[in-house]
């Protein structure tokens, strides 16, 4: 590990995550195969690429919770960018219907900006616009509907669409969402407490939400979009730091493995 935090392994124990590790690489691979064969009708192979792509998403947070090295699972990210990249072409519903990456939906919301932090928190922003660029298929159920998701995308990449202070799912992320748009920046640390305070509550319609209880398909919980949110802000996080569902050593390697924006001189970064 690259830094000790116990509570990585909290639910999980390493003859699980062991098995669930083998598990994901091994339906990886078996989907990976369906998902390029010619034979099967598209929305099966649609399936199977979406399979893929989670499951990828999976196996990268098990390894975290797990313990691995910050490092290589910085090495892995592109992969599951590449898995989600290759299921898109099959995800063309009719133009009334929402896609599986619209962030109209908690769960697909939950993805997206899961794989936002994890490219900006393990060095890989320049994966950034390819995560957007999904988005701008659906791009009427998916931009300028956020203040939250908006603002972040503002810090990411300088661009952002106004959607004034809406909040599409008010539980857990409105507490996140004022952080943002805080005047104060002193205000900013209370509130991203109380969104991870009601964090795991408020995912109780996400399919993994109770997984710890049996084990079966946990593969941790963390709220990636407060570590984002924490390092883009430059939020003074010693008051959450130990909290169950952030995760505290991921924030810090970015912190310390932060990247200078253009125009930014390296001795001014601290």
């Amino acid at each position: 590990m690259a830094f000790k935090d116990v509570r990585r392994q909290r639910f999980l124990n390493e003859d699980h995550a062991k098995e669930r590790d083998l598990d994901l690489v091994e339906d990886i691979a078996h989907y990976t195969k369906r998902s390029g064969d010619s034979e099967l009708r598209e929305h099966a192979r649609g399936s199977a690429a979406w399979r893929v792509a989670s499951y990828s998403l999976e196996l990268l947070i098990l390894r975290y919770t797990a313990g691995h090295p910050i490092e290589s699972l910085s090495r892995e990210l592109p992969s599951v960018i590449e898995a989600f990249d290759r299921y898109i072409p099959f995800n063309n519903p009719p133009p009334s219907e929402a896609r599986t990456l619209t962030i109209t939906q908690i769960e697909a919301y939950v993805y997206v900006t899961w794989l936002l932090a994890l490219c900006q928190l393990l060095g890989h922003a320049d994966l950034v616009p390819k995560v957007l660029s999904w988005l701008n298929i659906g791009r009427e159920f998916s931009r300028g509907r956020d203040t939250l998701f908006e603002q972040i995308v503002g810090k990411l990449t300088g661009a952002m669409e106004d959607p004034g202070r809406y909040i599409l799912h008010l539980a857990p992320y409105a507490p996140l969402g004022k952080a943002v748009i805080a005047e104060h920046a002193e205000d900013r640390p209370a509130l991203v407490k109380e969104f991870l305070d009601g964090w795991y509550k408020g995912m109780k319609e996400c399919y993994w939400h109770g997984t710890h209880t049996d084990q079966i398909g946990y593969f941790g919980y963390w709220a990636f979009e407060a570590a984002l949110v924490t390092v883009l802000w430059s939020i003074d996080d010693s008051s959450y730091r130990d909290h169950l569902v952030y995760p505290t050593d991921l924030a810090d390697w970015a912190r310390e493995h932060r990247t200078v924006e253009p125009g930014h001189d390296r001795r001014r970064q601290s």
